[in-house]
């Protein structure tokens, strides 16, 4: 039986962990995004509720453009992990 919002590679609810071998993404990993430009990872935002649950995680990157550092404020993590998959 496969879980609904599990990865088509994985079976059932109680097979092995397939985020467990993930790293963490942390300030100054590399990514590239959907233009092929060269993003590095500059400042991670935590954002937690009143009662201290952590509610998202944001990420800000920047890459160069033309001489100049350009910043996107508002990275989510599966474009982090994309474009290190390539």
């Amino acid at each position: 039986m496969r879980c609904k919002r599990w990865p088509r590679g994985v079976q059932n609810c109680t097979s092995v962990r397939w985020w467990a071998d993930m790293t963490p993404i942390t300030i100054g990993t590399q990514y590239t995004d959907r233009n092929k430009r060269l993003c590095t990872v500059t400042d991670i935002w935590l954002t937690y509720n009143a009662a201290g649950e952590l509610v998202q995680t944001r990420y800000v990157a920047s890459h160069t453009f033309m001489g100049q550092t350009i910043t996107e404020r508002d990275v989510l993590a599966v474009t982090i992990r994309k474009g290190q998959a390539n």
